[in-house]
């Protein structure tokens, strides 16, 4: 019977003896990866099999830009797949310029859908902010069916409203025309330099009119309101081919009109001069004070006394007797008698 001795096994990595001996290829060294994969380019590598390629990360030099954006233009991403997407809205700072052609853009609260601003809120407003001047700031709000323009300081301490307009008020309420010329729709309020609204234009304060102002409407008119008083007003009507300046009283609505102006009248009819000469039918150039171009009638009073020196006054004394009274520069007044039959 043979004996054979067996070693016992090795159980330790550093006993095994011959390790740095490179005598067998399927070991991956340095140089056999080298040798593998040093020489391949990245299209190499993209088109390397799942095996090849399974973990790792590409070196930042084995990648160039335009090996990424070559594919951009397939990428398709949208708001549900950024997770954090939310927490960029609303814009809080910076501007935005540009046009926009987003179909929707929402920023606290305003939309921007398909070029259009919609501003949402329970008082919608467009702040204008002008960096360049200390307290010359607009802003536009809408707040109870009223959009007003409001001239504002920084802090919004000072406030002013230049424009209050009733969003019901009729279609072409206010036209400016390419040539300037402002249109007033008929039946239109508009209140300047005062919350009350009296009439078609009631304007507080100092007023020019440049050129052809024109007033259209069944009975137009214009009216002088006196703020010292309520009973000393003035008010310029039309009506059915007749002018009328009129005294206006608006505590009561009554009024009285002591000039009438027939629109029929001939041209001159009334006329003064620069010499502050008075012409009735006598032409453009009247050679008195007075002058009456026709025939004149009056009804004198039946006692009548001259004021001042130098007066003359005519009086029907009675119905037989027609008088003339004259005060001399002596003050004393002499009189003549006419007796009529």
């Amino acid at each position: 019977m043979m004996t054979v001795a067996i070693s016992p096994p090795v159980r330790s990595h550093s006993l095994l003896a011959d390790l740095t001996e490179d005598d067998h290829l399927q070991y991956l060294t340095d140089g056999r990866f080298d040798t593998r994969f040093g020489s391949k380019t990245l299209t190499d590598l993209l088109n390397a099999s799942a095996g090849d390629l399974d973990s790792g990360t590409l070196l930042d030099a084995r990648v160039s830009q335009s090996n990424v954006t070559q594919h951009q233009a397939a990428l398709s991403i949208t708001e549900s797949q950024i997770s954090d997407f939310g927490s960029y809205l609303p814009l809080t700072g910076g501007t935005l310029s540009g046009v926009l052609t987003a179909t929707t853009l929402v920023s606290n609260g305003n939309v921007f859908a398909n070029g259009q601003l919609v501003v949402s809120n329970t008082v919608p407003s467009i702040f204008f902010k002008d960096t360049d001047i200390v307290d010359k700031d607009v802003r536009l709000f809408v707040n109870s069916g009223r959009l007003f323009l409001r001239s504002i300081n920084d802090d919004e301490t000072v406030v002013t409203t230049p424009w209050d307009i009733d969003t019901t008020a009729p279609t072409n309420t206010f036209v400016m025309g390419s040539n300037g010329l402002a249109t007033f729709n008929q039946g239109l309020r508009v209140s300047a330099g005062t919350t009350t609204i009296l009439d078609v234009m009631n304007v507080s304060g100092a007023t020019t009119f440049t050129g052809t102002t024109t007033i259209s409407a069944a009975s137009p008119k214009l009216d002088f309101f006196d703020s010292n008083t309520t009973d000393k007003n003035v008010r310029l009507f039309c009506n059915v081919g007749f002018f009328t300046i009129r005294n206006y009283n608006d505590a009561d609505n009554t009024e009285t009109i002591p000039v009438t102006l027939d629109s029929n009248a001939p041209a001159n009819s009334l006329y003064m001069t620069a010499l502050g000469r008075v012409g009735i039918q006598a032409g453009s150039s009247p050679d008195y004070d007075l002058e009456v171009g026709g025939s004149i009638g009056f009804a004198p009073g039946s006692s009548v006394t001259p004021a001042d020196n130098g007066d003359v006054v005519f009086e029907l004394t009675n119905n037989t007797t027609f008088t003339v009274k004259a005060k001399g520069s002596d003050g004393v007044v002499r009189s003549g008698t006419i007796t009529l039959s």
